[in-house]
């Protein structure tokens, strides 16, 4: 659908099999779940190299950011910017998308205050992460070193993830875990705890949501209340 913003293929990893199957997968819960949404605007932050991503969405203005320079500015749909200072006004996008970018961003809580200004009320934000505590995750630990896609970053669990976007005044609506790793694909039907501890990457899916303002009964009126009731004869 869109055209690439950058002159770049897709790194090694992300070419390899473990990398073509955490594509897919993170394509695959995206086709279940975007088409039973809808509004006006759907933004995707970073792995711009992926814009098959959203193509099940029928939010017709899709939107792809990239922190890295754009090689042709005349690209449709594509804005370079810093996912802290976003390019949109405030209560303005429907969908916001964040396909495993937390690894390699700073100041996560102040990221997602800001996610959380430009996202409409009741607007959704899908995030995938790389589970820490996995096979993937062990791996990341023994080659860290390495300046690529995934091991460049750190893997922060998902724990962390929702404890932060609860301080951001996010409601967390799904929690889901997924395994990439083709040693344990015979795992994808089970429904054990254990099996999630494993997943390689995992899916939360949160909300904005703005809490309705109490009623408070004027003073004035309370006031009056208890008059009548001590002087009960001033009633006609």
């Amino acid at each position: 659908m869109f055209e690439k913003a950058i002159d770049k293929s897709l790194s090694p990893w992300m070419e390899s099999d473990l990398g073509k199957q955490l594509i897919h997968t993170i394509k695959q819960q995206l086709h279940l779940l975007l088409p039973h949404h809808f509004g006006f605007y759907l933004v995707q932050c970073g792995r711009e190299e992926c814009t098959h991503w959203l193509d099940a969405s029928p939010i017709q203005e899709k939107i792809i950011l990239s922190h890295h320079p754009i090689a042709n500015v005349s690209k449709k749909n594509i804005i370079y910017c810093d996912f802290q200072s976003l390019p949109f006004d405030s209560n303005s996008i429907d969908i916001l998308f964040l396909p495993c970018i937390l690894e390699t961003q700073a100041q996560l809580p102040a990221l997602f205050e800001e996610l959380w200004r430009v996202l409409l009320p009741g607007g959704m934000l899908i995030l995938f992460g790389l589970n820490p505590y996995s096979l993937l995750g062990l791996k990341h630990l023994l080659i860290r070193h390495k300046n690529e896609f995934p091991w460049q970053g750190r893997f922060l669990s998902s724990h962390q993830i929702k404890k932060w976007l609860l301080q951001s005044n996010y409601t967390i609506e799904h929690t889901d875990y997924f395994s990439f790793h083709p040693s344990l694909t015979h795992l994808e039907k089970c429904k054990h705890d254990c099996y999630h501890r494993l997943g390689g990457l995992y899916q939360i899916i949160a909300t904005k949501q703005i809490l309705s303002l109490t009623s408070i009964k004027p003073k004035w009126r309370l006031h009056l209340a208890e008059q009548s009731l001590l002087n009960p004869s001033s009633q006609s």
